[in-house]
């Protein structure tokens, strides 16, 4: 099962999802998207992707920086 959920503080929510015996599976981050965005699976092995929300962008911006990523990793 994989959820994705939206929080005030993500950063926050990872560290006490950790302290309550989940595992980080990716520490937060910010996106190419707007999003900053942490992983972490649950000791029922569920996956949580948990993001807030840093930058309101236009699809076209989305659309030049996912552009650059993904040339960046050619």
């Amino acid at each position: 099962v994989g959820l994705f959920l939206y929080v005030e503080d993500v950063d926050a929510v990872v560290q006490q999802a950790a302290a309550a015996g989940a595992t980080v599976t990716r520490e937060p981050e910010d996106q190419f998207w707007g999003d900053r965005l942490g992983l972490i699976t649950d000791p029922y092995g569920h996956v949580w992707h948990i993001a807030t929300r840093v930058e309101e962008l236009a699809p076209e911006e989305i659309a030049a920086r996912s552009r650059e990523v993904f040339a960046s990793m050619a």
